[in-house]
């Protein structure tokens, strides 16, 4: 028999701020004779809240006090309660990332939503979750092919690359709606300062305080859009790395299906009647993408969502569940954000712990994350335990492995014979790279913990 959990999604954009609620449905998958495999078999999304815009202080500050009372409002359309969710994520994305307050609004929101709604920020991260959540990843993998989601919001644009339904690559870069916006007057009220540069540089003819006029922010389209006609090898822009966010992509695959998503992909699917309603330069955006040599070069379809994919992203593709092997000590569940310290080397495990746990706080718990070895033999498992012991020994916190290979029960029995005076949790199935962090839920009735990957970066 199945279970489920009640997942929500909390997505704090550069334009706008939204919430979901999902069901979670996970089932054994394994044959009656082998080892229980616990997966997601269905997301179901139960409720999406209306689209509010984020609420700013001012230009470098968000409402804490309004988004909040955004989210609350949520919860009581929606009939659910704080303590209700079992898992979820607030992220925080775009603009909105480099608030001065962002990381203490993500706090003040997780905090407010229950035990296991973490908070989160990053946009490799955010890239794939509103890949998924767009679907571009279903298609991927009903196709049998490449498929690319351009994630265009109100700063920046994510982009992601799914192979046959597996992400293969990430990109970022500061390409959204709201770079420019204007008042009700048409009377120019912000510019990013990425646009500022080129303004200076090409002697363009827009300034703050000046009357928005389409024909001047033309070049300023233009070249955004010929960025992005770079990312997919149609042509080379002088202007590429000055976009960049984080990263290009990795390794160039050329995608046999294209999906937009984001609130700029909405009005490339659907006519916006005033292109003038949003204060902002994001129907006027769409529409040079839409004449675009991205449109006649690539087959371009629509996905599942537009304005609302990261946000389903957030709430239906940001938890895994543990191996079903594992051990652990339930009392020092949940734990949100621990640092991963990746061993590449296990047979070397002491001296690659030693170089690089000068990087951590000692005063607070983090994971360390291993591969483990498929089929390993009982002495290597007692080799490889010995010297995690020996490592761990001065810790004062609980100690957290993580597995990506099925040894995790194992392993956590024989070292807690060599600690037994140490709080462990040993989980598998989880693969894990340097410069993540890991939340880890209570445990649901069957003996699997729900996961959540993911990067926080805050400038």
């Amino acid at each position: 028999m199945g279970e489920q959990l009640l997942s929500v999604g909390i997505d704090i954009g550069t334009s706008t701020t939204q919430l979901i609620f999902s069901k979670l449905h996970i089932k054994n998958v394994a044959s009656a004779s082998s080892v229980p495999r616990h997966e997601i078999v269905e997301k179901e999304i139960i409720y999406k809240s209306k689209i509010h815009f984020t609420p700013l202080k001012s230009k470098t500050e968000i409402d804490t006090q309004k988004a909040v009372e955004i989210i609350k409002e949520e919860y009581k359309n929606a009939g659910i309660k704080v303590t209700e969710p079992d898992t979820g994520a607030v992220i925080i994305t775009g603009e909105t990332a480099r608030k001065e307050n962002a990381r203490a609004v993500l706090d003040a929101l997780s905090d407010f939503s229950g035990d296991f709604v973490v908070a989160t920020a990053g946009a490799d991260l955010e890239s794939v979750l509103s890949g998924k959540g767009a679907g571009t990843d279903k298609i991927s993998k009903q196709k049998h092919s490449v498929c690319l989601n351009f994630d265009i919001g109100g700063g920046t644009t994510n982009i992601s690359v799914f192979n046959r339904g597996t992400t293969v690559d990430t990109a970022c870069f500061d390409i959204g709606g709201r770079l420019i916006k204007y008042d009700e007057n048409k009377i120019i009220t912000y510019i990013t300062p990425k646009l500022k540069d080129i303004i200076e540089k090409e002697n363009l003819d827009v300034h703050e305080g000046d009357n928005f006029s389409l024909e001047k922010v033309s070049r300023l389209l233009n070249i955004m859009t010929d960025v992005l006609c770079n990312v997919l090898g149609i042509n080379e822009s002088s202007y590429y790395s000055h976009f960049i966010t984080n990263k290009g992509l990795s390794n160039f695959i050329k995608p046999d299906y294209i999906t937009f998503s984001g609130g700029v992909a909405k009005a490339l699917y659907e006519k916006e009647e005033n292109p003038f309603a949003y204060g902002d330069i994001g129907v006027f955006l769409a529409e040079k993408i839409k004449n675009s040599e991205i449109f006649e070069q690539f087959n371009v379809v629509k996905g599942n969502e537009t304005i609302r994919a990261t946000v389903v992203g957030a709430g239906s593709h940001t938890t895994e569940v543990s191996g079903s092997t594992i051990y652990f000590d339930k009392s020092v569940l949940p734990v949100k954000s621990l640092p991963v310290l990746k061993i590449e080397n296990e047979t070397d495990f002491v001296n690659e712990y030693n170089s690089k746990i000068s990087r951590f706080d000692l005063e607070r718990p983090f994971a360390i994350a291993l591969n483990g070895k498929t089929g390993i033999s009982f002495d290597e498992l007692k080799k490889l335990a010995n010297s995690v012991s020996k490592s761990v020994r001065n810790l004062t916190t609980p100690v957290f492995i993580i597995f990506k290979n099925d040894m995790a029960k194992a392993f956590g029995y024989v070292l807690q014979g060599l600690c037994p005076d140490k709080k462990l949790v040993v989980i598998d199935g989880i693969t894990l790279k340097e410069e993540d962090f890991i939340d880890i839920g209570k445990p649901a009735s069957s003996n699997f913990l729900p996961v959540v990957v993911k990067t926080l970066l805050f400038e």
